[in-house]
């Protein structure tokens, strides 16, 4: 990502990030979590005295620490506004046409002889500071009890955010543009509880279809997706303020666009109705947990019961869950009816559960050849655990030198059942502990996203396969050592990835402070990469043309990045070379028996010419 080595930053403590670093245009409050998590980088202007962790620092105290620098304290005003222009604009052109359109003669005189007038400014706000309390008061159940409630987490593995104020403001903007609802037509009334029941279901399927057709298209469209609906999946395992945690465009076209239409020919009682519990079952839904099978108190009875649903076709929270974390699948609103007669259809977790690992091809197929009868001859405990019978499943050496060539072949194999086979898991998986809202670190993006935007750029310009692997990876070692982080991700891929692509990757950190170091004073650093060192290396502009054109410039929060799944079989494929191919006589080759995550015939295939 980037490597913070100046000179004058020493001044503001341990704090790494630059203040002109990313773009102002979206810039993001900091949590109070954050803060408490930074308080050792921080000092109290002018005395230097360590803030200490029960006291939020004031604004003064802030921008004497860092000068220029905006307040990050979250506050609920216009800056949302001035940063995100759809919010700013687009809902007061809306609510402007839909005034003129009622003082328009021929289609006031349309809505008059239907019984149709403007629902009312009272009723809107009414159905906003109600949208409104419900999401925090899903938020709040959640966070009282979150663990009576973590055997219904569907995300199992992961932990509820809690502290989400950046996610919290937008929603609260989203819901806040119900307001237009003001000028809804609305008068009529169903005439018996038979015409009310069949126009709602008539609503819900019709709404369900309109969903479906455009949610799809967004996904399956990049240029849409970028547009309208990339914001709402920035977080895979959603919370309670994720259901309205979207761009305005999106929410007008997938919601207030088509209720507009739609109250011209459904009964209001029955459009009224359907805000007021679709409000409720939209924030159910992205809870993160299936929240509609909590009973009630006193009565005893699950809050599902009073959400009108298609019998037989029924969405739970975890139907739209997976959707968030797989990103493809389950398109539909209210029901499962469309996504399974059209095939797009993915079952959710069970909640509580996590869902298994598979093994790779290679793990399985060792699993399956060894297949060995369960031994349950006692062991004895020591430095090592070394059975005491035949039993060739632990070696009994306690030196290494003193091996058997058969205890010798069973460390080989081991490492291949064990090490080997499932390398490609562990290493997306330390790129996956980086979708987290704490390591966005100051920018607009977390290092998973900035990872993904990072590879989707390389792969778009035509770069090698694993160029593109190593894009993806380049900062997966950010959390364990920031100033050399480079050369984890080079160590894990330099086995499998050419002398250049490793040397890009070892160094791109140095390369990375040409584009910042000098905003904060220290020119001498921005010039590292000039170092004659460096400059004698044959490999001097791959690096430099990595973060020109791909790392530096992977900030993006609109960015259509593509999704993780398109990555892995590339990551497969680098993976399963053999290790050190590029050079057959290097030392390291055959060392511990490690040959990759495939067998011997796969990887010979996978040998690059």
């Amino acid at each position: 990502m980037w490597c913070a080595r100046s000179k004058k930053r020493k001044k503001f403590g341990s704090l790494r990030i630059p203040r002109n670093f990313h773009t102002p245009r979206a810039a993001r409050a900091i949590s109070a979590h954050d803060r408490t998590s930074h308080q050792s980088t921080m000092s109290d202007a002018g005395t230097k005295t360590p803030l200490s962790a029960d006291r939020v620092p004031s604004g003064a105290e802030m921008k004497a620490a860092k000068p220029g620098r905006e307040d990050p304290m979250v506050r609920m005003n216009i800056n949302f506004l001035l940063a995100h222009k759809d919010y700013a604009i687009i809902p007061f052109v809306v609510a402007g046409l839909l005034a003129a359109a009622w003082t328009h003669d021929p289609i006031a005189s349309y809505l008059e002889d239907r019984g149709l007038a403007p629902w009312g400014a009272a009723n809107a706000l009414k159905l906003t500071f109600y949208a409104l309390t419900v999401m925090f008061a899903t938020h709040g159940l959640v966070c009282c009890y979150e663990k009576e409630l973590a055997p219904l987490k569907i995300q199992s593995g992961l932990t509820y955010l809690v502290k989400c104020p950046h996610i919290a403001e937008r929603s609260i903007w989203a819901i806040s543009t119900t307001l237009i609802y003001a000028f809804l037509p609305c008068g009529t009334v169903s005439p018996s509880w038979l015409h009310y029941i069949g126009n709602w279901f008539a609503l819900a399927l019709t709404w369900d279809l309109y969903f479906y057709l455009v949610h799809g298209a967004f996904h399956l469209n990049k240029s849409l997706y970028r547009f309208f609906h990339k914001t709402h999946h920035t977080y895979k395992d959603p919370n309670c303020f994720s259901a309205y945690y979207v761009s305005y465009c999106s929410h007008l076209v997938t919601e207030q666009l088509f209720l507009l239409a739609a109250s011209l020919v459904v009964p209001s009682d029955v459009l009224v109705h359907t805000l007021y519990f679709g409000t409720v079952a939209t924030h159910l839904t992205h809870s993160g947990y299936e929240l509609t099978s909590v009973k009630l108190p006193f009565i005893n009875v699950a809050i599902g019961t009073f959400m009108p649903t298609l019998p037989g076709f029924g969405q739970s929270a975890a139907h739209h869950d997976i959707h968030h974390e797989k990103f493809f699948n389950n398109y539909a609103l209210n029901f499962t009816l469309f996504d399974k007669v059209l095939g797009t259809e993915q079952k959710g977790r069970v909640p509580g559960v996590q869902e298994p690992r598979k093994p790779s091809p290679a793990a399985a197929a060792v699993a399956v050849a060894a297949a060995p009868a369960p031994d349950l001859a006692p062991v004895k405990a020591g430095r090592g655990m070394a059975r005491v019978d035949s039993a060739m499943d632990i070696a009994s050496f306690t030196e290494l030198k003193h091996a058997t060539p058969a205890e010798v072949q069973l460390l080989a194999d081991k490492y291949q059942e064990e090490l080997d086979a499932n390398l490609l898991t562990r290493v997306l998986n330390m790129l996956k502990d980086q979708d987290k809202p704490e390591l966005m670190l100051g920018t607009q993006v977390t290092l998973y996203e900035h990872g993904l935007q990072t590879a989707t750029r390389a792969h778009r310009d035509g770069a090698s396969e694993e160029m593109v692997v190593a894009s993806l990876l380049h900062d997966v070692g950010e959390m364990h050592c920031p100033s050399n982080h480079g050369e984890i991700a080079a160590s894990i891929l330099r086995p499998f990835v050419s002398p250049e692509t490793s040397w890009v990757l070892e160094q791109h950190e140095v390369f990375q402070m040409y584009y910042y170091a000098h905003k904060t004073g220290a020119e001498d650093d921005r010039h590292r990469r000039e170092h004659p060192d460096l400059r004698a290396s044959p490999h001097w502009q791959a690096c430099a043309d990595f973060c020109e054109k791909w790392d530096q410039a992977a900030f993006d929060p609109d960015y259509d990045s593509l999704p993780l799944e398109f990555f892995e079989p590339m990551v497969r494929n680098v993976l399963s070379r053999e290790p050190f191919w590029w050079k057959h006589d290097h030392p390291k080759r055959g060392a511990c028996g490690v040959t990759g995550i495939a067998d011997n015939n796969v990887q010979a295939a996978a040998i690059p010419a």
